[in-house]
Protein backbone atom coordinates (compact mmCIF):
# COMPACT_ATOMS: atom_id res chain seq x y z
CA UNK A 1 0.00 0.00 0.00
CA UNK A 2 1.31 3.28 -0.93
CA UNK A 3 0.99 6.32 0.60
CA UNK A 4 1.94 9.73 0.99
CA UNK A 5 5.12 10.95 3.67
CA UNK A 6 1.71 12.88 5.45
CA UNK A 7 -0.41 10.12 5.96
CA UNK A 8 3.02 7.99 6.69
CA UNK A 9 3.89 10.12 9.54
CA UNK A 10 0.85 11.34 11.68
CA UNK A 11 0.92 11.25 15.69
CA UNK A 12 -1.07 12.86 18.03
CA UNK A 13 -0.95 13.21 21.66
CA UNK A 14 -3.65 13.45 24.53
CA UNK A 15 -3.47 14.95 27.47
CA UNK A 16 -3.74 16.26 30.16
CA UNK A 17 -7.82 15.64 29.64
CA UNK A 18 -7.22 13.00 27.27
CA UNK A 19 -10.40 11.15 28.34
CA UNK A 20 -12.76 14.50 26.86
CA UNK A 21 -10.03 14.51 23.78
CA UNK A 22 -10.57 10.92 22.72
CA UNK A 23 -14.72 11.07 22.56
CA UNK A 24 -14.39 14.49 20.54
CA UNK A 25 -11.50 12.93 18.13
CA UNK A 26 -13.62 13.67 15.32
CA UNK A 27 -12.79 17.64 16.20
CA UNK A 28 -9.21 17.08 15.04
CA UNK A 29 -9.60 16.67 11.44
CA UNK A 30 -12.66 18.63 11.34
CA UNK A 31 -14.80 16.37 9.26
CA UNK A 32 -17.57 14.22 10.40
CA UNK A 33 -15.40 11.18 9.33
CA UNK A 34 -14.21 8.93 11.49
CA UNK A 35 -10.33 8.38 12.00
CA UNK A 36 -8.62 4.85 11.94
CA UNK A 37 -5.78 4.36 13.23
CA UNK A 38 -3.03 1.56 13.33
CA UNK A 39 -1.41 2.17 16.49
CA UNK A 40 -2.61 3.76 20.24
CA UNK A 41 -1.03 3.44 23.17
CA UNK A 42 -2.75 4.55 26.49
CA UNK A 43 -1.00 5.31 29.90
CA UNK A 44 -3.69 6.85 31.44
CA UNK A 45 -6.43 7.08 34.69
CA UNK A 46 -6.66 3.36 34.88
CA UNK A 47 -10.24 3.41 36.54
CA UNK A 48 -11.41 4.06 33.06
CA UNK A 49 -9.27 2.49 30.88
CA UNK A 50 -12.61 0.00 29.83
CA UNK A 51 -14.01 2.91 28.95
CA UNK A 52 -10.95 4.40 26.53
CA UNK A 53 -11.06 0.22 25.38
CA UNK A 54 -14.32 0.90 24.08
CA UNK A 55 -13.63 4.16 22.31
CA UNK A 56 -10.23 3.24 20.98
CA UNK A 57 -12.26 -0.32 19.46
CA UNK A 58 -14.04 2.37 17.71
CA UNK A 59 -10.73 4.24 16.36
CA UNK A 60 -8.13 1.87 15.43
CA UNK A 61 -8.69 -0.30 12.21
CA UNK A 62 -9.07 -4.01 12.05
CA UNK A 63 -5.51 -5.42 12.52
CA UNK A 64 -4.23 -2.12 14.09
CA UNK A 65 -2.83 -2.21 17.99
CA UNK A 66 -4.30 -0.70 21.21
CA UNK A 67 -0.97 -0.98 24.25
CA UNK A 68 -2.55 -0.13 27.94
CA UNK A 69 0.41 0.95 30.48
CA UNK A 70 1.12 -0.61 33.86
CA UNK A 71 -1.39 -4.00 33.01
CA UNK A 72 0.89 -5.37 35.99
CA UNK A 73 0.58 -2.86 38.46
CA UNK A 74 3.67 -3.45 40.41
CA UNK A 75 3.42 -6.96 40.50
CA UNK A 76 -0.09 -6.68 42.94
CA UNK A 77 -2.41 -7.85 40.69
CA UNK A 78 -0.73 -11.44 40.88
CA UNK A 79 -1.07 -11.35 44.95
CA UNK A 80 -3.35 -11.40 47.24
CA UNK A 81 -5.33 -8.62 48.28
CA UNK A 82 -3.73 -8.27 51.62
CA UNK A 83 -0.23 -8.37 49.80
CA UNK A 84 -0.69 -4.89 48.69
CA UNK A 85 -0.29 -1.69 49.73
CA UNK A 86 -3.42 0.25 51.43
CA UNK A 87 -2.92 3.30 48.77
CA UNK A 88 -2.82 1.50 46.00
CA UNK A 89 -5.86 -1.45 46.41
CA UNK A 90 -8.37 0.54 44.23
CA UNK A 91 -6.15 1.07 41.50
CA UNK A 92 -5.08 -2.66 42.13
CA UNK A 93 -8.53 -3.54 41.25
CA UNK A 94 -9.35 -1.52 38.82
CA UNK A 95 -6.95 -3.36 36.52
CA UNK A 96 -7.58 -6.42 37.55
CA UNK A 97 -11.08 -5.64 36.21
CA UNK A 98 -9.15 -4.27 33.33
CA UNK A 99 -7.77 -7.16 32.57
CA UNK A 100 -10.50 -9.65 33.19
CA UNK A 101 -12.50 -7.78 30.38
CA UNK A 102 -9.34 -7.38 27.95
CA UNK A 103 -9.06 -11.49 28.53
CA UNK A 104 -12.65 -11.72 27.66
CA UNK A 105 -13.23 -9.58 25.00
CA UNK A 106 -13.68 -11.82 21.31
CA UNK A 107 -12.88 -8.54 19.71
CA UNK A 108 -9.46 -8.66 20.61
CA UNK A 109 -6.63 -10.76 20.53
CA UNK A 110 -4.04 -9.94 23.70
CA UNK A 111 -0.30 -10.50 24.62
CA UNK A 112 0.85 -9.37 27.96
CA UNK A 113 4.76 -8.07 28.11
CA UNK A 114 6.19 -7.86 31.49
CA UNK A 115 8.54 -4.59 30.85
CA UNK A 116 8.53 -2.04 33.72
CA UNK A 117 4.76 -2.31 35.11
CA UNK A 118 3.38 -4.35 32.26
CA UNK A 119 2.37 -4.05 28.84
CA UNK A 120 -0.91 -5.45 27.21
CA UNK A 121 -0.92 -5.37 23.44
CA UNK A 122 -4.41 -5.81 21.65
CA UNK A 123 -4.58 -6.37 18.08
CA UNK A 124 -8.31 -5.61 17.02
CA UNK A 125 -10.32 -8.91 15.53
CA UNK A 126 -13.22 -6.74 14.22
Amino acid sequence: MKCSPRQAFQLFFLFPNSWASLTNFHFYFRTNKQPEFDFAFVDADRSIYKNYHEQLLKLVKIGGIVAYDNTLWFGFVAKKEHEEPEHKKNSTMDIKEFNKQLSSDPRVEISQVSIGDGVTFCRRLY
